[in-house]
């Protein structure tokens, strides 16, 4: 079952960062479920326009493994003292969801953008850790071909109930990379949940 204040809440999340990013407010705001005008083939989460630039978001939800949020509710793969027992091809596991997560949504971002939106993907992780390294070590192994249609890729990690982080994970062909030095980017994203 969709969590659907969930997913609104992260695209409206990106949808901010946008807006703040380009000093800018979103007009024309069309969820999924006011879209009725649009071609349902390309109908998305979230559609907005920025100025001169229309957007077309669309979300997904990724899982540092296959079932993981499955196992979490039945209590599945868990030791008698409550601890989490990884899978052992979890890195292998993660890996194909991650690229089922952007296949899933590829050709409905590819067919917004024929029509001349610039796309979105927000992945949200429902973690408290900053798995942003992970999923952008993840796309140097997701062929080029599954990104078409893409210009930018968001990870919101929601698992923190008071705080959520956003990472701009690709933009544009070009991945999130550690500097010179070594340390990874800021996430561009931190909203403070009201409790």
């Amino acid at each position: 079952m969709r969590d659907r204040r969930s997913e609104a809440a992260v695209c409206e999340t990106v949808m901010q960062y946008l807006e703040e990013r380009c000093n800018l407010r979103a007009e024309g705001v069309h969820t999924t479920e006011n879209d009725g005008g649009s071609d349902p083939t390309s109908r998305v989460d979230l559609r907005f326009r920025l100025g001169r630039v229309f957007y077309a978001l669309e979300h997904t939800i990724v899982e540092p493994y296959e079932g993981e949020m499955r196992d979490w509710a039945l209590r599945r793969g868990l030791t008698p003292d409550g601890y989490r027992m990884l899978p052992s091809d979890i890195e292998e596991s993660s890996f194909s969801r991650f690229f089922r997560a952007l296949e899933s949504k590829q050709e409905k971002l590819k067919r917004c953008q024929s029509l001349g939106m610039r796309t979105a993907l927000a992945l949200e992780s429902k973690h408290i850790v900053h798995s942003s390294y992970h999923y952008a070590q993840l796309l140097d192994r997701v062929p080029q071909s599954c990104l078409d249609g893409i210009d930018s890729l968001y990870l919101v990690e929601t698992g923190d109930q008071h705080v959520w982080w956003g990472w701009l994970l690709m933009s544009d062909g070009l991945f999130m990379r550690p500097a010179l030095d070594g340390v990874w980017p800021d996430p561009v994203i931190e909203k403070r949940q009201r409790d």
